[in-house]
């Protein structure tokens, strides 16, 4: 089988248009959600689809950069803040997620949305998603920029 050859410099105009149609579409989403809070002066269930959005695009381009290794090359404080805040990032979305699945489980347990021990469970909970992701970047990130050097 003949390998398909590609011209680099398609491939580049082709990415080049995507992070164009990316940075259109941050643009949009940001309008529309100061549209609708600050002008139209709209409750948040009208403009909580705009922010998923943005915080899904945020965190998505940190961890495909991560994943991909590009941000291990940068000087190591940069590198150091860009991890800690994809870690963040990451653990208060999967705390989010698990907290809301265990207050939804053990309703009946809690005395209500400020209970003491539900919030304990949260904090134990953010703790070991924020060890978990940041090891796991780190070690992806290590992984993906040894992979690229083994490469050139």
């Amino acid at each position: 089988m003949k390998k398909k050859i590609i011209d680099e410099r398609v491939e580049e105009s082709k990415l080049k248009v995507y992070k164009e149609a990316l940075y259109v579409l941050i643009v949009v989403l940001l309008i529309s959600f100061f549209d609708k809070s600050f002008v139209l002066k709209q409750g948040i269930e009208s403009y909580i689809d705009e922010l998923v959005g943005l915080i899904a695009v945020i965190i998505y381009i940190i961890l495909r950069n991560l994943w991909l290794g590009n941000l291990v090359n940068i000087s190591e404080t940069i590198n150091r803040r860009v991890i800690l805040l994809s870690t963040v990032l990451c653990s208060v979305a999967l705390t989010t997620r698990f907290a809301v699945n265990n207050y939804i489980s053990y309703m009946d347990k809690y005395t209500g949305i400020f209970d003491g021990l539900f919030w304990a469970s949260i904090m134990l909970m953010f703790v070991q998603m924020f060890f978990i992701c940041g090891i796991g970047f780190y070690v992806l990130g290590k992984k993906e920029l040894k992979n690229n050097r083994m490469e050139d």
